[in-house]
């Protein structure tokens, strides 16, 4: 047992002693080291210890920094995250031996390297080489086809550098690889159909660059695949059955495409799939049956497509899910109550879609969620009160639907809410005095309802964002919150206040008429036909004793010292003269609407027993145009008026109203609006921006448009296909924070969506640098 052991430390002494003594390596890899030390600025390298210039061959060992020896050969280089800057020298091909060269740059690491210039074709001599790392630096120009040379790789990193040209076909020959990295270049054509070939890889990455054509058809051959990301380029067709067949797969992320067809129905073998992103393509049909039994996947992503069918019951069985988007498609029918049984579930977002039916009061058992977006959609019926359960819950949208009832005291319990958005529902009552309480709110929207109250939130420090217009709010629910979110709350406008009278009066008799509106800081003002009534400053109008002149169209106009930029109109008031009545008119539908001309007007049906004087139409960009328009007139007496309207602004809405006049009063025709068609859009978009830019302009990333468009959505994802921003609105742009943190400086992808003027869908996508 003892001469056993002599023996195998004699063979250990032995087999360390090439490397322990200064074996003596050949003047051609010593030139190759000096060479690459110049030519990355060696001096100012963050670690340049134990190299010496001026050594002789027998004097390069493992003390050099980054440098492994062995057997009188160089066979390691690595130099990561170490300040290199420069290129890499042509002379790295006489290191014949080297079986690893690293010079990656990690993203988080600080001091990083910053290679410019193309990759050597020598590099393609190192036939030994068994890991190449060249992943984020300045790297330009083609992949040289001779790294097909390298038939001993294993990892191949080529990651998040300038590198342009096409996948070098000499690629499938590297059948050692287990994994390949070629993200983040300005790589173009399309995959190389060898790649299949590389049969032993465990991860292939080569999202965000430019390329076309379809996914390789033998995609299914690569069974050891673990990972397979080609997001955010431009491939097209179907996504290939055979990927059905990579069943070790844990992340496949197609997103950000230009993908057709309906999704492979044998994706549900997918079994240890987590992470699926699809999102951002061109799919249409049901969603298969088979996902909805993936039960370890975390993450689905599968919006911006023309995916349609409903959500089913077996959604339950993703019971790890922790983020679902499908977003922006064509689902519909109703939320199942099934999904509430997703416990883990963090991240929700249906909007955009044709959902129907009530919101399911199970949803209140996602106990671990924290952003639910439901907005637009045909949701309908009470809002549950089962939502105030969700402790976790940061966001709230259920705007855009169609519910009904009142908003839940129970949502006062959210006490992490960051955003509540429910405005453009038909919303009753008035907004719950439990709000008042949510310490975290930054974001309250209950716009375009019917709500009457709003309670006192001027203990919220941190709301900056207010949105209240389109109710049926008096000045009382203002007052208290007019020093909340400078700049940023909307309450203007506010509908018409009480409801249409119509009173016949005789010679000598009282009229009084009134109006009833909340608030400590109110002023009045009464008109007749348009005009201001002397001295009718009150909440009443009164008088003693009528006169025929004094019939007509009255209206009151109510405006609040302490709430500016608000006045609200009374619902009109019909005075006529007992001993005759106010014309018959109507206001006829609009004709002939062109970008800057319309043909409006009425018809007065009849005169009332008296001859009318005056007859027209009231219009403007307002809904009121009797109180807030101009008149104009056509004609006198019984009959149709049509008027034409020209010079009008493109894609603008206009509201008109028919009147006519005889001695009794002015008799008004319903408002009807029309919007004139759109002109030519006129948009640009910016490749860059910088938050901490002294030009506002240059702060947020926004596309500019002349006009606001129709179904716009703007969507930005970082390198990994990751969406950092999403917004609806064409005035909210992008500032470069992501969960409330600066985001690294770089290239991100921008997707804008919006439909032109005939309704057609269009796209924009592409690359904008953040800037720091």
């Amino acid at each position: 047992m003892k001469f056993g052991s002599g023996i195998l430390l004699f063979i250990l002494l032995l087999w360390l002693l090439p490397v322990t003594c200064r074996a003596q390596v050949p003047q051609a890899e010593l030139d190759a080291l000096i060479a690459f030390y110049q030519a990355t600025d060696g001096d100012n390298w963050t670690d340049n210890s134990g190299w010496d210039l001026s050594a002789s061959p027998d004097e390069v060992t493992n003390d050099w920094f980054g440098i492994t020896v062995q057997q009188g050969h160089v066979r390691r280089l690595y130099l990561p995250n170490n300040n290199l800057n420069g290129s890499i020298p042509s002379e790295i091909g006489n290191l014949a031996l080297l079986t690893v060269l690293n010079l990656q740059s990690d993203p988080i690491a600080i001091s990083k390297n910053r290679l410019t210039g193309k990759i050597p074709v020598e590099i393609g001599t190192l036939i030994q080489l068994q890991v190449l790392r060249l992943f984020h630096n300045g790297l330009s120009g083609p992949i040289p086809s001779e790294i097909g040379g390298l038939v001993n790789l294993t990892d191949l990193n080529l990651g998040m550098n300038d590198l342009s040209g096409t996948l070098p076909e000499e690629i499938s020959h590297l059948t050692k690889l287990t994994e390949f990295r070629a993200d983040d270049n300005d790589l173009e054509g399309v995959i190389p159909a060898g790649i299949v070939n590389l049969t032993s890889l465990i991860r292939l990455n080569l999202s965000s660059n430019q390329l076309t054509g379809s996914i390789p058809n033998g995609i299914g051959q690569l069974t050891q695949l673990e990972t397979l990301n080609l997001s955010a380029n431009q491939l097209s067709g179907s996504i290939p059955a055979g990927i059905e067949s990579l069943t070790r797969l844990t992340r496949l992320n197609l997103g950000n495409n230009q993908l057709t067809g309906e999704i492979p129905p044998g994706i549900g073998n997918l079994s240890s799939l987590v992470e699926l992103f699809l999102n951002n393509n061109l799919l249409s049909g049901d969603i298969p049956s088979g996902l909805w039994t993936l039960s370890n996947l975390k993450l689905l992503y599968l919006f911006s497509n023309g995916l349609g069918g409903q959500i089913p019951p077996q959604v339950s069985n993703l019971a790890a899910l922790d983020e679902l988007y499908l977003q922006n498609n064509q689902l519909d029918g109703p939320i199942p109550p099934a999904l509430g049984s997703l416990s883990n579930l963090r991240y929700l977002n249906l909007s955009s879609n044709q959902f129907s039916g009530t919101l399911p009061p199970e949803t209140g058992n996602m106990s671990a969620l924290t952003t639910m977006i439901l907005n637009v959609n045909q949701l309908e019926g009470g809002i549950p009160a089962e939502l105030g359960t969700l402790d976790k819950l940061a966001v709230m949208n259920l705007s855009g639907n169609r519910f009904s009832g009142t908003i839940p005291e129970a949502l006062g319990n959210l006490s992490e809410l960051v955003e509540l958005r429910l405005g453009s529902n038909e919303l009753l009552g008035v907004v719950p005095a439990s709000l008042a309480s949510l310490g975290k709110l930054r974001a309250l929207s209950v716009q375009a309802n019917q709500l009457g109250g709003l309670p006192d939130l001027s203990s919220l420090a941190g709301l900056d964002q207010l949105y209240v217009q389109n109710n049926r709010l008096h000045f009382d629910a203002l007052e208290p919150n007019i020093s909340l979110a400078p700049g940023f709350f909307h309450y203007s406008p506010q509908a018409k206040v009480g409801q249409e009278e119509i009173h016949s009066v005789f010679f000598g008799e009282e009229l009084s008429l009134s109006v009833e509106v909340r608030g400590q800081y109110n002023t009045y003002v009464w008109f007749r036909n348009g005009e201001p009534v002397p001295g009718a400053d009150g909440n009443e109008l009164v008088i003693e004793a009528f006169l025929p002149e004094d019939a007509g169209t009255y209206t009151c106009r109510i405006n609040n010292t302490v709430v500016p930029n608000l006045q609200l109109v009374s619902e009109n008031f019909y005075v006529g003269y007992a001993g005759a009545v106010l014309p018959e008119v109507i206001t006829l539908a609009p004709l002939d609407i062109t970008n800057e001309s319309a043909l409006a007007g009425g018809e007065a049906l009849s005169d009332g027993g008296s001859e009318i004087t005056s007859r027209g139409i009231f219009w403007g960009t307002t809904p009121d145009p009797f109180i807030n328009g101009v008149m104009e007139e056509a004609g006198t007496g019984i009959g149709a008026f049509p008027i034409a309207l020209a010079g009008l602004t493109h894609q603008t809405t206009y509201y008109y109203q028919a009147f006519a006049t005889n001695e009794i009063g002015t008799a008004l025709g319903e408002v009807k609006f029309f919007q004139t068609e759109p002109g030519p859009q006129e948009f640009f978009i910016p490749n860059a921006f910088r938050p901490s830019s002294e030009i506002a302009d240059n702060r947020v990333f926004l596309p500019r448009f002349e006009y606001p468009p129709d179904n716009y959505s703007l969507r930005i994802f970082n390198r990994w296909g990751a969406e950092v921003f999403q917004s609806a609105d064409p005035g909210s742009g992008w500032d470069g924070r992501v969960n409330n943190a600066d985001a690294p400086q770089g290239m991100y992808v921008y997707q804008v969506i919006y439909s032109d003027p005939e309704g057609n869908r269009v796209e924009h996508k592409g690359q904008l640098m953040l800037v720091r």
